[in-house]
């Protein structure tokens, strides 16, 4: 039976291509190479993406076997850190307040 990773994974590429397509195809446009060189520049940029997400999967797998692994307080570890990080995101909502959406701005102009 395939892991459910592996269905994540597939399923996250369509996000994948929408996030990369904006960045991917003005550059492919903007070399000017062939389809075959372009097809190879895709190549190495998803390859250096997936060596990037296999490298931080491997250093947080060993934090977690290295630190969280041999402490007996694993769990309360890891809620104050969601704790610590809720509350400086609640701050930083809050201390962005003066900054207007897009939205807005687009909407005064019509």
């Amino acid at each position: 039976m395939i892991n459910a990773g592996v269905f994540l994974g597939l399923s996250n590429g369509l996000v994948c291509l929408a996030y990369c397509a904006p960045v991917l195809v003005p550059y492919m446009l903007g070399e000017g190479k062939g389809v075959f060189r372009n097809i190879s520049l895709t190549a190495q940029f998803l390859g250096g993406r997936l060596l990037g997400y296999l490298i931080f999967g491997i250093i947080a797998w060993g934090i977690n076997k290295r630190v969280l692994g041999t402490l007996g307080y694993r769990e309360l570890i890891i809620g104050g850190a969601y704790i610590a990080l809720s509350v400086s995101l609640i701050f930083y909502g809050l201390l962005n307040v003066k900054k207007s959406c897009a939205a807005r701005i687009l909407l005064k102009k019509q």
